[in-house]
This record gives structure tokens, C-alpha cells and sequence, in this order.
């Protein structure tokens, strides 16, 4: 039973990973976001140097992300195989779990540290407002994530896959 139970686990774990890395690997890109950035900017009152500042600092940042990304689809194929195999090898499995959570954990902190490299480039005035911005987009994507589920429901329009591993 707690075999059972921990096979489960792994598998949704695994397929959560599976199927929101393709999700994640398009954040950023999608439509609007040039429009977005000029409104910020906009709204913080930019200095030409802060905009050229923080433009490098985002083509750096951004790079970095696309190298994650490009590392977590990896992970994910590497997970995905190992559970392929004719007899599945838990510890294998772990590791790859772990190697997956490690490189998560060394993504969110680099992007804690943009975050702060942006922040120090702004007046005291411009940090509350931006500051005020990240609170409000956040609320704003939550509400829009609400709205996407009653349009869709389960799994945001795709259909439920099994779980059971027999």
C-alpha cells in the first residue's frame, strides 16, 4: 500500500513537471508583454538610464532563463524515460526528482536577484510604485487564472490523464 502510494506521488509529480515546463518555457513571450514593459516604464518615470540599465539587465536575465528552461525539459525527458523503463528504479527516479527541485530552487533565486538588481536602479519613490505594480500584478494574473478554470474546466481545457499505476 505505501509502495502504491509513493508510485503515485512520483507519477504525479512527474507529469505535473512534464506538462507545465511547455507552459512556463512560454511565459514572457507571449503578446503584450513589449507593451507591458512600456508601461511600467512609463509608470515609474524612467530615467533614459535606468531604461537602458534595466534593458541589460533583462536580455541578461532573460538568457538565463531560457538556459533553465532549457535544462528543466531535460530533467523532464530524463524523468519521463526513467519511468519508461521495463522495471522503474525509485532512487533514479528521487535523484532525478531532486536534481529538478535543486535547479527550480537556483531559478526562483536568480530571479529574486533581477528583481533586486532592478530595484536598486530606482529612486524611493519608483521602488513603491514598483513594488506596488508586482503586488497588483499578481492579483491581477490570480483573477485571470479564476476565469480561465470556469472556462475551461479540468486541467484548463485538457483532458484528465489516469493516475493509477498498476
Amino acid at each position: 500500500m505505501k509502495k502504491s502510494l509513493v508510485l503515485t506521488t512520483l507519477v504525479i509529480i512527474s507529469l505535473t513537471l512534464f506538462f507545465s515546463i511547455d507552459a512556463f518555457a512560454q511565459r514572457g513571450s507571449g503578446w503584450g508583454m513589449g507593451q507591458m514593459q512600456c508601461r511600467i516604464a512609463e509608470k515609474l518615470d524612467l530615467t533614459a538610464d535606468q531604461k537602458v540599465q534595466i534593458d541589460k539587465l533583462r536580455d541578461k536575465h532573460q538568457k538565463s532563463m531560457i538556459d533553465y528552461q532549457a535544462e528543466m525539459k531535460k530533467f523532464s525527458l530524463d524523468v519521463k524515460n526513467l519511468w519508461k523503463a521495463e522495471k522503474p528504479d525509485k532512487k533514479q527516479i528521487e535523484s532525478a526528482t531532486d536534481k529538478l527541485g535543486a535547479l527550480k530552487s537556483k531559478m526562483q533565486k536568480e530571479k529574486l536577484a533581477h528583481w533586486f538588481d532592478v530595484n536598486n536602479l530606482l529612486d524611493d519613490k519608483q521602488k513603491e510604485s514598483f513594488k506596488e505594480m508586482k503586488q497588483n500584478f499578481g492579483k491581477g494574473m490570480r483573477q485571470r487564472m479564476h476565469r480561465m478554470r470556469g472556462d475551461f474546466p479540468g486541467r484548463m481545457g485538457r483532458p484528465c490523464l489516469p493516475l493509477s499505476i498498476d
